[in-house]
């Protein structure tokens, strides 16, 4: 016998007969770890079976194999470390420029106005077109990929910020300016405060799309890098290699955004506690 108990704003099922408790988020999180444990083992299974060259798609057995051995050998590391280096760098040096200028756009017409045709102008274009003249001007290795990471952040925040400027209800300008606030503390303190949730969604996307646009830079214009390994593996025909690479992306990427989750949890703490009182 299963009975529902509602706190707030989340459901948590109690099952009397193992006295414990199991959320559903925690049952959706071991559902997707079944499926992918089952894929795993479809895939073992088609590999063993030779019904697939291991050129083609080597077992999950050897790839594991594979990625302990880049683990202890280091060479593993000695990818990671410039591909992160690189997303932190052009990550941070995007929202330094687009967060101020974001701000600015939001609240002033006449920027946003000057600004909207170039902005629309640019934003479609994709970072990895860019490849070309970003050799061009930097050369190859790390500054050619910051500059594509910064290319692909950019966009996602500054839209995001003006958005969420643009979004703010007016009155609270008016009751800040009424008790005094000039326009300067506005600028400073209450529209970031209040832009904030949507700030940090465009961050949160804009490192996304950093992450992806470091791994193409890297397989152009780069000799070390995650996106580096893996076309070394391809020109190799090291295909585990090239999994060990994808896989070591896909779970760096989601380490990244849960971090950057949780750090969103704690700076709109006050959100979600004002949602809660209503």
């Amino acid at each position: 016998m299963e009975t529902a108990a509602v706190k707030g704003p989340s459901v948590v099922v109690e099952t009397e007969a193992r006295g414990g408790r199991l959320r559903p988020r925690h049952a959706k999180a071991l559902l997707g770890i079944a499926v992918m444990m089952g894929f795993a083992a479809l895939w073992e299974g088609v590999a063993r079976l030779g019904l697939v060259t291991p050129i083609l798609l080597p077992a999950p057995s050897s790839i594991v194999d594979t990625f302990w051995y880049l683990v202890k050998s280091g060479k593993l590391w000695d990818h990671i470390w410039p591909s992160v280096m690189r997303v932190v760098l052009g990550f941070v040096a995007a929202v330094l420029v687009a967060v101020p200028l974001g701000l600015l756009m939001g609240r002033s017409s006449w920027v946003d106005g000057g600004l909207y045709a170039s902005f629309e102008l640019l934003r479609p274009i994709p970072p990895i077109a860019w490849t070309p003249l970003a050799i061009i001007w930097f050369g190859l290795g790390t500054p050619p990929a910051i500059f594509l990471i910064f290319l692909g952040a950019y966009f996602p925040i500054l839209l995001n910020t003006v958005s969420g400027v643009k979004a703010i209800d007016k009155r609270l300008i008016h009751f800040a300016k009424t008790l005094g606030a000039s326009e300067r503390i506005v600028m400073v303190e209450i529209v970031p405060a209040a832009a904030l949730p949507s700030i940090m969604t465009g961050m949160r996307v804009g490192l996304g799309v950093g992450w992806m646009v470091v791994v193409a830079a890297e397989m152009i214009a780069a000799s070390s890098g995650l996106g580096y390994m893996i076309m070394d593996g391809r020109f190799t025909l090291q295909t585990d290699v090239v999994i060990v690479g994808m896989l070591s992306i896909g779970f760096l990427g989601l380490g990244m955004d849960l971090l950057f989750r949780k750090l969103e949890s704690v700076v709109l703490r006050w959100r979600r506690e004002l949602v809660a009182e209503r």
